[in-house]
């Protein structure tokens, strides 16, 4: 499936329950049970929809597809990788895992994959990916972080949208018409969701991918797996957990005259804040802006 167009009339919800679309409907939905308005509220999601389908396309272009948009050579595949590899001393913890090179691409996470697109990315493809094609993925990278931000992806959400329009346009003259995937296409519709969602991650299925390890471990037969989760759940609801009164201090120092002159005062050697990590040991969280 090809989806080329760019100011295709949207779908309402009136329309969808109309079954306006013969051709997009294949039976019912229980969703339209709800009292919802369907196309606002079922939303695409940025982990599928841009990472783990827009991002990985392009660097499986970039590494194996046709020649007009491959690396120039081996050797510089090589360098992308070696930069991002580089780059791994100094992800702060806040990054859930570290750069992987190029030739392990089809095992990258969906972190990777966003880490890419936001961070490392436009660092490893700088000078060496085709300056059309680099300039194509700023498109995306730019309008990304706008659209991430609780500021901007309300007060810069227009240009967002202009900036992902533009990326979808070039995308067929540079990679062809055939590749302008649900994915590619969905990119033109994340700024309308936003707008009414809140920021990307505000509606992201990544903080889910994350609790379907901890539903996993509370299975321990397959006879009633619903009724081990539900029984699960209600235990660790009643275990009350200590509130943490942020800032945390952790591990107090021995007295250091190069560091502090006065010898009452106590150092330590991390801090923990609500959403973040500052240490003075480790050289990749003693920095924050």
């Amino acid at each position: 499936m090809c989806f080329d167009e760019i100011n295709a009339p949207l779908r309402t919800n009136e329309s969808f329950r109309l079954r306006k679309d013969d051709e997009y409907h294949k039976g019912l939905s229980p969703l339209e049970d709800l009292p919802i308005n369907i196309t606002s509220s079922v939303v695409l999601d940025y982990m599928h929809n841009v990472c783990l389908g827009v991002v990985k396309r392009l660097l499986t272009f970039w590494v194996k597809g046709k020649k007009s948009v491959r690396f120039l050579n081996n050797n510089i595949q090589t360098e992308v990788s070696s930069t991002l590899i580089s780059l791994k001393p100094y992800l702060p913890s806040e990054f859930n895992r570290l750069p992987r090179s190029l030739e392990e691409l089809e095992y990258w996470k969906a972190t990777e994959f966003r880490t890419f697109l936001l961070y490392t990315g436009i660092i490893a493809l700088k000078g060496r990916l085709n300056k059309q094609l680099f300039q194509h993925f700023m498109l995306l990278h730019s309008a990304i972080r706008i659209l991430l931000s609780k500021e901007t992806c309300l007060t810069l959400n227009g240009q967002a949208k202009c900036l992902l329009i533009q990326f979808v346009t070039k995308y067929s003259d540079l990679y062809g018409v055939e590749f302008i995937s649900y994915n590619v296409h969905g990119l033109i519709h994340l700024p309308d969701f936003v707008l009414v969602h809140g920021p990307l991650d505000q509606f992201s299925a990544f903080k889910y991918e994350n609790c379907l390890q901890n539903i996993k471990k509370c299975i321990k037969n397959s006879r009633h797996p619903l009724s081990d989760i539900y029984n699960r759940i209600i235990e660790q609801n009643k275990q009350l957990k200590p509130i943490n009164n942020y800032p945390v201090l952790k591990k107090e120092m021995e007295y250091n005259p190069l560091i502090c002159k006065d010898p009452t005062v106590t150092l330590y050697e991390q801090i923990i804040n609500e959403c973040f990590i500052v240490s003075s040991i480790k050289e990749k969280d003693n920095f924050f802006f």
